[in-house]
Formats: structure tokens, C-alpha cells, sequence
């Protein structure tokens, strides 16, 4: 009776452990925008603004693309589950109504240099920063002018005329691509945030991460599933790499005081609160293995 109780409470707790979930919230790493100077000669990267759009004719007519990218791997433990993904940007300025502005996930790094102006037209770039032509000015060139992305896009979003703030809220492609940088930060260039192109004056302005205020700031919120700690790995004997059944058991067998006085090896399931146990076997020790359950680091 007392083990199949044991069994039921471990099923339990594992079914309950599997809902924890985690919440954050990142600023960008870096931003910038992307101005359609054929010279490939003009950025923004430390500007207050990002743009998305095209401008008016008085200022050729000039496409813009945000780029932004966020530190995923510092933040969120490599091994976790995602589960929902919202991207946040505030609109400051515009002169368009509703545009459809598109997320892309981007496939080359890039780079946010001194470059600082306030208009959609950019200002002379600075060393290390994006341009249309270049990852990281004045050479390592992309690919393809205006950005290395994918076509397909992550989200979409109408933006409007209101001042507001307007979220690409959680989309299996969003929740992938985050995902994706979890599992191999290696790929983690952010996004290409693309706007209406087919006309003028369409652009869209947000703040960025230099806006005065951080209130007003790009913002990434994801949920997550963090991956399980790893606790002490005892069975088979000295441990096989995994907290399984065998660990579970291994517990469950021992149920009860430890020998006293107690015998160098004679109780390796004590292993909680601490490394050196409490010299029972207990819930706690129940507890340390289902926390840690899955492979070893």
C-alpha cells in the first residue's frame, strides 16, 4: 500500500511540475534600420527611432526596414520548452494610416554602430553599422541588398495611426524562431521588421532602445518551460547519466531512517536537503530526483 501510494504522489508531482512555467521580458540587444541608399551609406543605430515603410518622393522615396535582435540565450535556459512569444513596438510617428507591417526572421548578424539621427531618412553610418548593403559598414556586405531573411513571415500585424503601443503576439512561427535560438544561439540574428513597400509615405515610426523612454522601448515577452534542474543521479549504482525510474526507486526502496551510525555508502538516497542528506529517506529526497528528472548535464 505504501508504494502504490508513493507511485501516485510521484505521478502527481510530475504532472504538476510539467505546468511550471517562467516569464520574461528582454529589451533589444541592438536596432537599427535599414535605409535604401543605392551607396549603402546610410543607418541609424543609435538613433531614438526604428522605421518600417517608405517614404515620400521629397525624400526619394526611400524604403526602410527595422532590424532588431534580442539576447535569448543570456536569459532563457538552453533546454527549455517556449510556449509563447509577444513582440512589442510603440508607434511615435506616422503620416499613413493602417499599414500591414510583417515580421522575418533574419539569417546573417549585423551590427548597431554611433550613427544617431532623427529623421526617416538616416544619417551617415558609422562604423560597424547596418545598411542596406552592408551587415556591418563599410564591408561585410549581405547577401541580397536590404537584408538576409526569410521570406515567409514570422507575424503580421495592422498598424495604424494611434500612438499606442502595437504587439505581434504569439504565432507558431514566432514561438519556433525563438525556440530555434534557445536550442542553437549560433542562429539568433533577430528579426527584419518589414512595412509597406508598394507606396509612399507608408512609414511607420517606433521608439527604439535609445527613446528617451524606456517605457516606450521595443519589448520581447516570452513564456517558457524551463528545463528541469538535475538532481542527484544514484541508480544504477554510481549514477547512468539520467534521473529516471531507477533514481525513483532507488528512493522508494530506502524508504525510512538511515542506518545509525550511519555506514559510508549504505544510504545514497539521501540526498536532500543537501548533497549530505538529513539521514532519512523522505519526500524530500522524492522531490530532489523528480525536480531533476530527464538527462544529467
Amino acid at each position: 500500500m505504501r508504494r502504490l501510494v508513493l507511485r501516485c504522489v510521484i505521478l502527481c508531482l510530475i504532472g504538476c511540475s510539467a505546468l511550471r512555467a517562467d516569464t520574461i521580458t528582454l529589451t533589444p540587444l541592438k536596432d537599427n534600420t535599414l535605409f535604401s541608399d543605392p551607396n549603402g551609406g546610410t543607418s541609424n543605430g543609435s538613433g531614438d527611432a526604428v522605421f518600417a515603410g517608405r517614404i515620400g518622393a521629397m525624400g526619394g522615396g526611400w524604403l526602410q526596414r527595422a532590424v532588431l535582435a534580442f539576447d535569448i540565450a543570456t536569459n532563457i535556459p538552453h533546454g527549455s520548452t517556449i510556449t509563447s512569444v509577444a513582440f512589442t513596438l510603440n508607434l511615435i510617428t506616422t503620416v499613413s494610416g493602417n499599414q500591414t507591417v510583417t515580421m522575418h526572421r533574419l539569417l546573417a548578424d549585423w551590427g548597431e554602430g554611433a550613427s544617431a539621427g532623427f529623421g526617416g531618412k538616416g544619417v551617415p553610418a558609422q562604423p560597424d553599422d547596418a545598411t542596406w548593403l552592408y551587415r556591418f559598414f563599410p564591408g561585410s556586405p549581405w547577401a541580397t541588398p536590404g537584408g538576409d531573411y526569410i521570406a515567409t513571415a514570422s507575424a503580421s500585424k495592422i498598424v495604424g495611426s494611434a500612438l499606442i503601443p502595437y504587439a505581434w503576439t504569439s504565432t507558431p512561427a514566432l514561438v519556433a524562431d525563438v525556440q530555434g535560438w534557445v536550442n542553437d544561439p549560433s542562429t539568433n540574428f533577430g528579426w527584419l521588421i518589414h512595412g509597406n513597400e508598394a507606396v509612399l509615405k507608408s512609414s511607420k515610426k517606433f521608439a527604439s532602445r535609445e527613446f528617451s523612454d524606456p517605457a516606450k522601448w521595443p519589448n520581447l515577452v516570452v513564456e517558457f518551460t524551463p528545463p528541469p534542474p538535475c538532481a542527484p543521479d544514484i541508480a544504477p549504482s554510481g549514477g547512468n547519466g539520467t534521473v529516471n525510474v531507477d533514481d525513483l526507486l532507488a528512493v522508494i526502496n530506502s524508504w525510512g531512517a538511515c542506518p545509525v551510525p550511519p555506514v559510508p555508502g549504505s544510504c545514497p538516497a539521501d540526498i536532500a536537503p543537501d548533497s549530505g542528506g538529513d539521514g532519512t529517506v523522505n519526500v524530500d529526497d522524492l522531490l530532489k530526483v523528480i525536480n531533476g528528472w530527464g538527462a544529467c548535464p
